[in-house]
C-alpha cells in the first residue's frame, strides 16, 4: 500500500507542477523540478523535454544540462550523456567538480565498455564521498573486467562492508569463483541464496559448483531459472551450454553457447567452447570457422589453435 500511496503522491505532485509551468512557462526552476519529477516517474521522454526547454530558454542553467545527462543515462544513451557531462566537468574549478557528475560520467563510460576510463571517474567520485557503495560496486566490476581479481575482490569487500546486502555478497561469490576458490564461492553463494533466492550471481555460482560436482540436472535447472529472470545473462547461457554439453545434448549446447558468445563477443574462451560443442556435433567445417574466428581475435589463445587442428584433421586436411 505504501508504494501505491507514493505513486499517487508523485502523480499528484506532477499534476501540480504541470499547472505551475502552464501559468509561468518562463520559470527555469519549475521546468527543472517538473523534469526531475518525470524522471522519478520513469517518464523519460517528458523529463528530457523539460530539461531541453529549460536549456532553450535559459542556456546558462548548467544543472539542466547535468539533469538531461542523467535522463540520457536512464535511456541507455550513454554516448550522449558523456558528451553532455565532459564540458560540465572541464568548466568546473580544479578539485571542485560536482561528485555526482563524476559518478555519472563513470556510468556513461562503463556502459560503453570503457572500463579503464570509467574506473578513473568512479575513483574520483568515491574520493569525494558520493554513493560509496555504488562506487565500490562499479570499481569492483571495472577491475573484474580488467582481469585483476585481487583488486576487484578488495573493492567488492568494501562494497559488502558499506552496503551489507545480498547483492554485494552475491558478486563477491562470483569473484571467489573466478579466482578459482570454488569452495568459498559456493559457501558465500549458498548463504546469499537463503536470504535472497533470486540473486542471479549467487545462483550462477551455485549452479557452476553443481556442474563441478557432476550434479548436472540441478545445475541446468538453476541456470534456466536465472535465464527466466535475466534472458541476457551471458554466464547463465554459458553454464547451460556446458551442462547440455556434459549431457551430450549437442544442439541445445550449441544454441546456449551461441547466445553466450553473442552477449560476450570478446570472450575467446566462450567461442572456443562453442567450437568444441560443434566438433562434438560432427559439424567440423562449421567448427573450423569458429576456431579461425577465435584465433583472429586472440592469436595467443592456445586452445583455439588446438581446436582448429582437430577440425582440420577430422576433414583429412
Amino acid at each position: 500500500m505504501s508504494a501505491v500511496r507514493s505513486a499517487e503522491d508523485l502523480a499528484a505532485t506532477i499534476d501540480r507542477y504541470e499547472s505551475f509551468v502552464r501559468a509561468d512557462p518562463g520559470n527555469a526552476l519549475l521546468w527543472l523540478n517538473l523534469g526531475n519529477l518525470y524522471h522519478r516517474a520513469a517518464r523519460l521522454e517528458e523529463a528530457g523535454a523539460c530539461f531541453e526547454r529549460c536549456l532553450h530558454d535559459h542556456p546558462e542553467v548548467a544543472s539542466a544540462r547535468s539533469q538531461l545527462a542523467s535522463v540520457r543515462i536512464s535511456q541507455n544513451k550513454f554516448d550522449e550523456a558523456e558528451r553532455m557531462l565532459r564540458p560540465l566537468l572541464q568548466d568546473a574549478p580544479e578539485g571542485d567538480a560536482d561528485p555526482a557528475l563524476l559518478f555519472n560520467l563513470g556510468l556513461s563510460l562503463y556502459y560503453q565498455r570503457r572500463w579503464v576510463e570509467a574506473e578513473r571517474w568512479f575513483m574520483a567520485a568515491a574520493g569525494r564521498g558520493v554513493g560509496t557503495p555504488q562506487c565500490y560496486a562499479y570499481l569492483a566490476r571495472c577491475r573484474h573486467w580488467a582481469g585483476d581479481m585481487e583488486q576487484a575482490t578488495e573493492y567488492c569487500q568494501r562494497w559488502v562492508n558499506a552496503a551489507r546486502d545480498a547483492e554485494s555478497r552475491g558478486y563477491l561469490a562470483l569473484l571467489h569463483m573466478d579466482r578459482g576458490d570454488i569452495a568459498e564461492a559456493r559457501r558465500v553463494a549458498q548463504e546469499v541464496l537463503v536470504e535472497s533466492p533470486d540473486d542471479s550471481n549467487a545462483a550462477v555460482v551455485a549452479a557452476t559448483a553443481a556442474i563441478e560436482g557432476q550434479e548436472i540436472a540441478e545445475a541446468s535447472e538453476q541456470f534456466q531459472r536465472v535465464l527466466v529472470r535475466e534472458p541476457e545473462n551471458a554466464r547463465a547461457w554459458l553454464g547451460l551450454g556446458l551442462a547440455c554439453l556434459y549431457q551430450q545434448h549437442h544442439p541445445e549446447a550449441i544454441t546456449a553457447l551461441e547466445r553466450a558468445s553473442g552477449l560476450l563477443p570478446d570472450s575467446v574462451g566462450i567461442r572456443v567452447t562453442l567450437g568444441w560443442a560443434i566438433v562434438a556435433a560432427r559439424e567440423v567445417r562449421r567448427a573450423e570457422e569458429v576456431f579461425r574466428d577465435a584465433i583472429a581475435t586472440d592469436r595467443n589463445f592456445g586452445e583455439a589453435h588446438g581446436g582448429l587442428a582437430v577440425a582440420l584433421a577430422l576433414q583429412m586436411r
